[in-house]
């Protein structure tokens, strides 16, 4: 059963994820599969090479 507090944070941290997107939204496709597969460190993996790709 989902208490309160698992609520308050869910909802905290999809809003960060929302404004993360509206900043950047072409990595929008990158972060929803990083969540999808539920795996942070393939999320910020990819995130990190997408912007190594793109400081060059």
């Amino acid at each position: 059963m989902i208490n309160k507090k698992d609520i308050e944070s869910y909802e905290k941290t999809y809003a960060e994820i929302e404004i993360f997107i509206k900043q950047f939204p072409h990595l929008k496709n990158i972060v929803i599969n990083g969540l999808k597969q539920n795996n942070n460190k393939c999320l910020f993996k990819s995130l990190n090479n997408r912007s190594k790709v793109s400081v060059r």
